[in-house]
């Protein structure tokens, strides 16, 4: 799976290896608070995983980048370390950004 999203590369970069382990073995511990709610470490990485299942049951190639509207909320982050972990490409669109 890896080889077919990262073309050529051996090895996945540090980065997207911590991520996909974090995914893989997040639990209950408190990882983020956020309008004084703490998300457990489970919780965001189950957003992030149910972000990829639901792209790969569409059928949304591994190679097409998705587009992000990134704001200040927890899902935004839980979805990023998704596609990152699951070497999905992304495009991040901010929300303010100007049209010209």
């Amino acid at each position: 799976m890896r080889g077919s999203r990262l073309g050529n590369m051996v090895e996945p970069p540090d980065l997207v290896t911590r991520l996909e382990e974090f995914v893989a073995s997040a639990g209950p511990e408190p990882f983020v608070e956020f309008e004084g709610r703490w998300w457990t470490a489970g919780e965001v990485a189950a957003v992030g995983r149910g972000v990829v299942r639901l792209l790969d049951e569409a059928g949304v190639p591994d190679n097409v980048a998705i587009g992000v509207v990134v704001r200040n909320h927890v899902e935004s982050v839980a979805v990023l370390i998704g596609l990152v972990a699951a070497c999905r490409p992304v495009t991040m669109i901010y929300s303010h950004q100007s049209a010209g």
